[in-house]
């Protein structure tokens, strides 16, 4: 009965840690409890992405649902502590067991940030330039000095090379026509609820947009004329308002880009994501343009789209120098941070239950 109890609690946990870190059901991880443990599967199916080079991507998801998982677990007086299986980490099984974690029962004060938990993370809405770059420091210096094998950075003045940099990778997307698709077939154009996929509301595209995405997603052979006739000039530009806009950016690195240090990023950034949307700011992750550059490979791209990668490959340089980067360190993850414009949406109602996600 107490087994029974117990792993009723911890299925509650998942069911409040589940919302990492964006919540558009994009997540590569299936999961089985265990008596006191939670055993966390990575889906290689789910995690089959031209974006997810090295797993790099399902390691930074990962580090952001172990955090969520020890800010769940204090509303209902558990203590996790995890085992990772670092031999799977890179498996191509269909299901592989990449971490596993015990629960404690500990009398733990809920922290204050479980709240938070259920609340949309990843912010696309067009931001303001009111911020208070002491406070954002503040937070992210929180808690540094405890974590060896990750730095945090903040940039309130980023110059124009930074800015074209970060508008390249976030329009990568526009001239490669395998990057589209691996994007558009995720977007739900139909279905507000749908239990796979995100929504066309979520995406961050405006409603006049939505003719060129239905073409693209579901005709994609008209990529081709699109790009001739320079269609994607238009959402370039608009990202370059973004940025130009865009009141303070954080880094988050670390020595190696290995699967372990990925973990811990992942877990770094998610706290001070929570912490930051706590002060009343909106957290909008580039990771495209933070990692794209260390795993895509040129070599058979486009002849267009392997000059910008290698265009990135080159700036990325400047961006370690504009973060004040220690020495051989390597930029692991990129935010945006700053007031969002306009109402906070709804939590939305078309995530997977818990119980889909068990196995």
């Amino acid at each position: 009965m107490e087994n029974s109890i117990l792993a009723d609690r911890i299925e509650r946990v998942l069911e409040l840690a589940r919302w990492y870190p964006s919540g558009d059901n994009c997540q590569p991880f299936r999961f089985r409890i265990t008596k006191d443990r939670l055993q966390i599967f990575h889906s290689e199916v789910k995690a089959r992405h031209i974006l997810n080079g090295q797993n790099h991507a399902s390691c930074l998801s990962l580090g952001a649902l172990l955090e969520y998982l020890v800010v769940a677990a204090t509303d209902f007086d558990l203590e996790p502590v995890f085992e990772l299986f670092e031999s799977n980490f890179l498996s191509t099984e269909e299901l592989s067991l990449w971490a596993e974690v015990a629960f404690a029962e500990r009398p733990l004060a809920s922290d204050p940030l479980v709240p938070l938990l259920s609340q949309r993370r990843t912010e696309r809405r067009p931001f303001s330039g009111e911020i208070d770059l002491a406070k954002v420091h503040s937070v992210l210096e929180e808690g540094k000095k405890d974590h060896q094998e990750v730095d945090v950075h903040l940039l309130s003045s980023p110059s124009e090379e930074f800015k074209s940099h970060c508008v390249a990778g976030e329009t990568l997307m526009w001239c490669w026509p395998e990057l589209n698709r691996a994007i558009f077939d995720w977007v739900c154009l139909k279905n507000p609820q749908c239990s796979e996929g995100m929504p066309f509301a979520t995406l961050g595209a405006l409603i006049s947009d939505y003719p060129l995405i239905y073409l693209l997603k579901n005709y994609p052979g008209t990529f081709g004329f699109f790009r001739s006739m320079g269609f994607y000039a238009v959402p370039k530009g608009r990202v370059k308002k973004t940025y130009d806009r865009g009141p303070a950016f954080f880094a988050v690195s670390t020595p190696e880009l290995s699967s372990c240090n990925m973990i811990k990023v992942g877990q770094m950034s998610c706290r001070k994501w929570l912490r930051l949307q706590a002060e009343g700011y909106s957290v909008q992750p580039l990771t495209l343009p933070a990692l794209g550059p260390s795993f895509i490979d040129t070599a058979g791209l486009p002849v267009e789209v392997g000059e910008i990668v290698r265009q990135m490959q080159t700036s990325l340089n400047h961006l370690k120098q504009e973060f004040a980067l220690k020495s051989q360190w390597q930029l692991a993850w990129m935010f945006r941070v700053g007031k969002a414009k306009g109402k906070q949406p709804a939590p939305p109602s078309y995530r997977h239950s818990v119980k889909e996600l068990l196995v």
